[in-house]
């Protein structure tokens, strides 16, 4: 099998497991209570201010590594299993800027995960509170409170 074959076979493969890891998280049955209302707190500062860097990416597990790639366009994510917090941190470059969820689970995070690349793919997306907030609304079905 040529190998562009099969890397091609992967991804498809990849794409298949990751829609039906899914649509089983999101049709699971609940187990647990809600953890409550589901928000998203936005805080941003520039790259080159390394104090407020720092304090941005005060509560960010692996904060340290995620600093060193901040200078160039950067995405990640990030759980925080203690009090069940989800980080999304992007830069430009210039400004970097970390998203906070809070009142989601485990389930639900790692369902938002898997939608939102699928989001993040299309022409002209930007991630922003408000963007954020209407995957959660969309994919999850569940209500979202933007902090000022």
């Amino acid at each position: 099998m040529h190998p562009a074959v099969a890397l091609d076979s992967i991804t498809a493969q990849s794409t298949g497991i990751a829609t039906e890891l899914k649509r089983a998280l999101l049709e699971a049955p609940r187990t647990s209570f809600s953890m409550g209302e589901t928000r998203i707190s936005s805080a941003q500062a520039l790259v080159a201010d390394s104090a407020a860097i720092m304090h941005l990416l005060d509560e960010v597990p692996d904060a340290g590594e995620i600093c060193i790639e901040l200078s160039k366009p950067y995405f990640t994510r990030r759980w925080r299993h203690s009090d069940q917090h989800s980080f999304w941190i992007a830069s430009d470059g210039t400004t970097a800027v970390c998203h906070t969820l809070t009142g989601l689970e485990l389930d639900e995070v790692i369902a938002l995960w898997l939608s939102f690349d699928d989001y993040r793919r299309r022409p002209g997306f930007t991630l922003s509170a408000s963007s954020l907030g209407k995957i959660i609304e969309t994919e999850l079905g569940l209500t979202v409170e933007l902090d000022a």
